[in-house]
């Protein structure tokens, strides 16, 4: 196999996980904020303030009252987080950069929204989720001289013709919605190939496939202490539910040895 995963057995190089809010914290909730820093320090012990012109990596629609944030990171020695949990406008965000696997890595995202979620529940500020996120990167690389991408991609409506006859450097962004009766969901799709050297070796050819889901509900509670475990509920239900839709995704992609390879069984109609 040309290309082969960031990772032996998948490809997965981030993990994001989001909550829109219907409207942003309030700038009183700052005491909340504090509060959860200390609550999370053994996990996510680096803690920093952050201002909404400091988000660029928003994966929600933003609603901003230009109020302060907070963002508590757990950090690799080179200063990268391996994970972090960021609270600004209407947004509850989780990153991973560590991904095992979805039950793994799902469980500790879940622990870190739960937890910023009954912070807020104690805010009488009358604000429901509005829309569930999650973004997945997964990355393949090749030696240039053997990159061809018909090993990796196989032939889809998702990809262009001039992909598969032109040279290895190309991109390609699409997005759709599909339907679901809690809400409709946009998928963004952006493929990117790029040449990448490292030190005197040769060049390689990574490929990032990143795909974007968001599910903007149509109804939903408003947070509070008395309805905070039924939006758990529902929250954890649709992201399982995108979690399956970027593997049915993939599965339509990825040519069916190098889904062996990651370990992606799922099929088009699970």
């Amino acid at each position: 196999m040309a290309f082969v995963p960031l990772n032996d057995d998948h490809a997965v190089a981030s993990c994001d996980f989001a909550l829109a809010l219907s409207r942003p914290l309030p700038r009183s909730a700052i005491s909340e904020l504090q509060s959860l820093a200390a609550s999370l320090a053994a996990e996510l012990p680096a803690s920093a303030m952050v201002q909404p012109s400091d988000v660029d990596d928003a994966i929600v629609p933003i609603i901003s009252n230009g109020a302060p944030g907070i963002e508590l990171a757990y950090l690799r020695p080179d200063g990268s987080p391996v994970w972090a949990l960021r609270l600004i406008n209407n947004e509850i965000f989780v990153s991973c950069t560590r991904y095992t696997r979805w039950e793994k890595s799902w469980d500790q995202a879940r622990s870190y929204l739960w937890q910023a979620l009954a912070k807020l529940a104690l805010i009488k500020f009358e604000a429901a989720v509005a829309v569930i996120a999650l973004r997945v990167v997964d990355r393949f690389s090749s030696n240039e001289d053997t990159a061809k991408i018909d090993d990796l991609f196989q032939r889809h409506s998702w990809l262009p013709d001039p992909i598969f006859a032109g040279g290895p450097l190309w991109h390609n962004h699409s997005g759709w919605y599909s339907d679901h009766d809690s809400g409709p969901t946009l998928n963004n799709l952006n493929l990117t190939a790029q040449r990448v050297q490292d030190g005197q070796g040769p060049a390689r050819i990574v490929i990032d496939i990143v795909h974007r889901l968001q599910l903007r509900l149509r109804s939903s509670e408003i947070l509070s202490q008395d309805s905070i475990q039924s939006i758990q509920a529902v929250i954890d239900q649709h992201m399982n539910d995108l979690h399956l839709n970027n593997k049915v995704v993939l599965h339509g992609l990825l040519q069916p040895v190098v889904l062996d390879r990651i370990g992606l069984k799922v099929t088009p109609n699970a």
